[in-house]
């Protein structure tokens, strides 16, 4: 499912399983979806995607099934859910 659980699934759509290692409390990290720069955080139970520089407009996230609207700039805010993020353990 990519780094992260992010997959790039067409020009408009990402899709985001978050997902990380079960020793860390946050996933901080940069990509360039639709035209902008962002930025995703993953963190307790909530999935923050920032719009860090103006893009071709809005696109679709699709987070655990469901799907949102982020705007093109500024913030989207989604609730993973009341487990948080899936976690994994390192293989020695």
């Amino acid at each position: 499912n990519g780094f992260a659980g992010v997959r790039i699934i067409s020009e408009c759509l990402l899709r985001i399983s978050p997902r990380m290692n079960a020793s860390w409390s946050r996933l901080r990290f940069p990509l360039v979806h639709h035209g902008s720069r962002i930025e995703v955080v993953v963190s307790g139970s909530q999935l923050t995607i920032e719009a860090l520089t103006p893009g071709e407009g809005a696109f679709e996230i699709e987070c655990n099934g469901a799907r949102y609207t982020h705007p093109g700039s500024g913030v989207l805010e989604i609730a993973v859910s009341t487990a948080g993020p899936k976690r994994f353990e390192e293989k020695a």
